[in-house]
Parts: C-alpha cells; structure tokens; sequence
C-alpha cells in the first residue's frame, strides 16, 4: 500500500497545484506514469495528459465501470436491495486475488455486493455482479464493451469484470477519465466511491461486518497523536489497481468549491 501510495501521489498533489491555480488551460505536471490525464469533470475538459491514447492495461479500475453498471442497472429495475447468489464460478478467482470473502451459495445485498467490490477490490464480487446483471460473465463483458462505446470510449476493450490480466483486455488514460466521468455523474456510485468505511449486513454465511477500503491511504486523516501525512481533504475517490502487467494505476477525483476533476495514471512503476 506504501508503493501504490506513492505512486499516485503525484497526481493528487496535481490536483492540489490546479485548484490552487484556478485550473489554467494546460497545466505542466511532472509525472512519472506511463500515461495520465487530468479532466475537469463537468465539461470534459483536458488540463493535463501525457500519452493519454497509449494503449495500457488497466488492472483493477476496470471495477468502475462494473460497479456503475451494476448500480444503472439496480436504479433501473429496482432491485437495489435486492439478494442475490454466489455462484461457484464467481468465487473462482486466483487465490492471491483481492476479494470480499464471499463464498459459493453466499446470499448477500446488491448494495452491499456493490460497495464491497468497490471498497475491496473484490474480484469474485465484480464476477457476482456481472452473473446478476448479465446472466453471465461473457454477456456482462460484451456489455462493458457497449457501455463505453456509447461513452465515446475509442481505444478500450475489456475481457472480463474485474481487471485481472487478459491481453485483450486494454483501455487508455483518456478513457478511463470518460468512464470515472460517467461514473462520478451517477449519485449513487459518488457515495460508494466517497466511502471509507462501511457496515455489510449477516449474509445466510457471515456475520455482519465492517470493512473499510483498502486505498484509504490519502482519505483518512489519521489521529491527532498519528496524522496521516498524504491526508487530502479534496479527494472523493475513485480506485487503484495493479498486475505486474498493467503496473501502478489509479483513477482518482477531487472537489473543491464546486470544482470537480478527474485524474488517471497507468503504468506507473516502483
């Protein structure tokens, strides 16, 4: 978590530099990431980028847009509280693989599922959401792959719901901002990225319980007796990811004053 801190870094205290500066038409950032883009949210206007159409791969913020259509597609039907079922093949994921927990014939929340793949980085709850939404994985990802056409993604193709490695399986910092952007307009999908902590009800498996987010580092403040030094009040999400492959990313936003931005790294090494 130290490593992937530093990484992003940067781009939150980029973040910082532009609301300082009343964002100007290009800001000149130094950042080390292959690839990068800072957008102000409410226009789409770019105030940074460095080889934003590179082709990258995008590891675990694939999960945003997997959470935004889980939640589009809840609203829509009004099955938001709905429970729905761990199936034996969501559950198959690496074993060093990031997950909520959630077991085969686990009956769990939508919202719940919804938070936690987010908070987690779950990998076998992205898969729960697709088989709920899609009836399957390969339906779900051929959604993915409409959904971010209709955003005006050009350079993007995703292989699955989660992010783990798959060649065919790609995306670029500039569509990651049209995705976070899409995202972040949805009011249910900002709460659960503002989120830090959060309380999952007893499932028919597990007890109820409290998990927090794993990219916390620059989100909680710390103590008084123990200040989280890359504390940064502005921030309001988004997801990290990482794979040897992808390397270091992060997809990230900020409000200030009625501002809001959207910046993206990928590639990002040690």
């Amino acid at each position: 978590m130290v490593l992937l801190l530093r990484k992003f870094t940067g781009i939150v205290l980029s973040l910082a530099l532009i609301f300082a500066v009343k964002i100007p038409a290009r800001a000149e950032l130094a950042v080390s990431a292959k690839a990068a883009i800072l957008m102000h949210a409410d226009s789409g206007r770019v105030l940074y980028e460095k080889n934003a159409d590179e082709v990258r791969y995008p590891a675990s913020t694939t999960k945003i847009l997997t959470v935004l259509l889980g939640i589009q597609w809840a609203e829509a039907n009004g099955t938001m509280e709905d429970t729905v079922l761990v199936s034996e093949n969501a559950v198959n994921v690496p074993d060093d693989s990031t997950t909520l927990g959630l077991v085969a014939g686990e009956e769990i929340n939508f919202h719940d599922l919804l938070v936690g793949t987010l908070l987690r980085s779950a990998n076998e709850g992205a898969n729960v959401i697709a088989e709920t939404v899609s009836g399957s994985i390969p339906n779900f990802v051929q959604y993915m792959n409409e959904a971010v056409s209709a955003f005006g993604c050009t350079s993007t193709h995703f292989a699955n719901a989660n992010g783990l490695h798959d060649p065919d399986h790609y995306t670029t910092a500039r569509d990651m901002a049209i995705i976070a952007r899409a995202a972040m307009q949805n009011e249910t999908f900002r709460e659960i990225a503002n989120t830090t902590s959060y309380a999952i009800a007893k499932t028919n498996k597990r007890r109820a319980r409290t998990i927090t987010v794993r990219d916390n580092s620059y989100r909680t403040p710390g103590t008084s007796d123990s200040p989280n030094k890359y504390y940064y009040a502005d921030g309001t999400g988004i997801k990290t990811g990482f794979t040897s492959q992808a390397g270091y990313c992060y997809v990230g936003s900020a409000s200030r004053d009625g501002v809001d931005l959207i910046s993206v790294v990928l590639g990002a090494g040690k």
